[in-house]
């Protein structure tokens, strides 16, 4: 039996090979798979690295210092963009201060770029191709993404809400995807992202509704086994786990 996992939360019929059976991490893939009569398994979530142990994430005091994890796409709309909030970031004011990652993976270019800006933030730190993805995105209580499907997964797989602020037209449905586990939004418009952002950062209540939210999307997808989610079955190729 050949068995296609579909890396994507929407459907591009030619980057999929033919299988006997299909996982799909979204309803607009299951959907459109079982149209064409395709045998297929509906995931909670993509499967993506994720950290050993989740923990609730809970409000901060007044005074404490939130962690905001960015994560660079190589795309020069996303840096613009990227540029732009972290600007609005460190000309925010209020009681809840902040500490921003930046992830620049394999571009040296914009690890350069952005190191030159942002040398004397401390608020600010740019990285370049790190492996802790998971251990980072669970320690931080924001991640503020170009919303790639593996970069969201792994941030709601860690319990950390999401705020995406650039994607490509078949990325779309992530944000979908998000908005049913109610842990974040997105937008394209730049002034509107840093809106959503500001009012996370300034709503307590915001904030706990979003963690809580995170917490059980990581749960409901990683809390046990991916076999014990989707059981194959020589009889009739698969059945779903109830």
């Amino acid at each position: 039996m050949t068995v296609v996992c579909v890396t994507d939360y929407e459907v591009h019929a030619n980057w999929i090979a033919n299988a006997d059976l299909y996982l799909a991490g979204s309803d607009s893939v299951y959907r459109k798979l079982t149209a064409e009569g395709k045998r297929v398994a509906r995931l909670p979530m993509l499967p993506c690295r994720a950290p050993k142990f989740v923990t609730p994430k809970s409000v901060a005091r007044e005074g404490d210092v939130l962690k905001i994890l960015m994560v660079m796409g190589l795309e020069g709309s996303s840096r613009r963009k990227a540029k732009r909030i972290i600007n609005q970031l460190l000309r925010s004011s209020g009681d809840v201060k902040v500490k921003v990652d930046v992830i620049c993976g394999r571009n040296a270019k914009l690890k350069a770029e952005l190191t030159r800006i942002y040398q004397n933030e401390d608020a600010i730190c740019v990285h370049g191709f790190v492996d802790d993805i998971p251990e980072r995105m669970q320690i931080a209580n924001l991640a503020l993404i170009r919303l790639s499907p593996n970069t969201m997964t792994e941030a709601l797989a860690a319990g950390t809400p999401v705020i995406g602020f650039d994607w490509h037209v078949h990325e779309a449905e992530c944000l979908t995807v998000l908005r049913h586990f109610g842990a974040g939004t997105g937008s394209l418009s730049v002034a509107e992202a840093i809106r959503r952002t500001e009012r996370f950062l300034s709503d307590p209540e915001l904030r706990d509704h979003w963690y809580r939210r995170a917490y059980k999307a990581s749960t409901q997808a990683f809390g046990s086994e991916l076999a014990a989610q989707c059981i194959l079955d020589p009889a009739n190729g698969f059945h779903h786990a109830s």
